[in-house]
């Protein structure tokens, strides 16, 4: 994996983990909208989309959705919709306008966010912001409020990585990497490089998870992590355990740190062990993961018990 070290700017990417299919290791990403994700492997929570993200424009509230021009006849002129008279009730919007408003006078996005997104309508901000609320209990209706937000600001990397991020808090993987990629396209960044090369898992494509992982990156030491954890994950779903073990080693998983990168590499490597057969190895990972998770986000603990439970019967 070639990489030139990038200290500037948020962490975006943290992905499912080495994991094939055991316990916590495919956890969804957590983060912010608008993008800069941040999942972590065998997290017990889905978390929310991190990063940058923004909200969704407000309807026409014209009959027929269109934009201006002459109203209609009562009747409709071409046959449509009849056009709304003067006076008449607005349709109803499909969003939750009350919650769009409270948002719009509070901080909820990063400030740095909010700031990149000033160029676009207010609306998309609220619309951003909503969706960051909503993701961790209704990622769908989270998906909703991002979608009308790209309607509006379609060429906003920060909108385009908000709905990517949303999308895989939904597992709609064809949808993520389709955001993910315009995102990297517009910003010229990065940093969501492992949350693509993991929707590329996702959708049983290690191969150019892998490909990308090979790629000359500029990333910050977090995200090199997250992309060893992918292309290792990306190795395991190959059915090369042997060879995923062998991307993850190195000083950080020799560490007694803990951090959040150390307890997920020790999580991947126990995952990559277990994968090859050894169990005992595998017990004493997880164990040294569990110990690294200081914010207890993975369920290592819970891995080794199991472990140990199985090898007692």
């Amino acid at each position: 994996m070639a990489d030139r070290d990038r200290s500037s700017g948020p962490d975006r990417g943290k992905s499912r983990g080495a994991g094939g299919s055991g316990g916590g290791s495919r956890s969804r990403p957590s983060g912010k909208p608008g993008g800069r994700s941040s999942g972590k492997p065998g997290s017990k929570d889905r978390g929310k989309p991190t990063g940058r993200s923004s909200g969704a424009g407000k309807p026409s509230g014209r009959p027929g959705g269109r934009s201006g021009g002459t109203p209609r006849s009562a009747a409709g002129a071409r046959g449509g919709t009849p056009a709304r008279r003067p006076g008449s009730a607005r349709p109803p919007s499909p969003f939750d306008e009350d919650l769009l408003a409270e948002l719009s006078n509070e901080q909820v996005l990063p400030r740095e966010v909010a700031v990149e997104l000033e160029a676009f309508p207010a609306r998309v901000k609220d619309l951003l912001a909503a969706s960051y609320v909503l993701v961790e209990d209704d990622p769908a209706d989270a998906l909703r409020y991002a979608l009308e937000a790209k309607r509006m600001a379609g060429r906003s990397s920060i909108v385009r990585e908000a709905v990517g991020v949303v999308a895989y808090q939904n597992g709609d993987y064809e949808l993520a990497v389709k955001e993910l990629r315009a995102a990297r396209r517009i910003s010229g960044l990065d940093t969501l490089v492992p949350l693509i090369a993991d929707c590329e898992r996702a959708l049983g494509q290690p191969e150019k998870a892998l490909a990308l992982a090979d790629e000359e990156l500029q990333l910050d030491r977090a995200n090199r992590v997250e992309l060893r954890i992918v292309a290792a994950g990306a190795r395991m779903d190959l059915g090369q355990p042997e060879a995923a073990q062998l991307l993850l080693r190195g000083r950080l998983l020799d560490s007694e740190d803990r951090t959040a990168a150390s307890a997920r590499l020790k999580y991947a490597y126990a995952e990559a062990l277990l994968a090859a057969g050894d169990a005992a190895g595998a017990r004493g990972w997880f164990l040294r993961a569990a110990d690294a998770d200081a914010e207890g986000d993975t369920d290592a603990d819970e891995r080794a018990a199991l472990i140990g439970a199985e090898g007692d019967r």
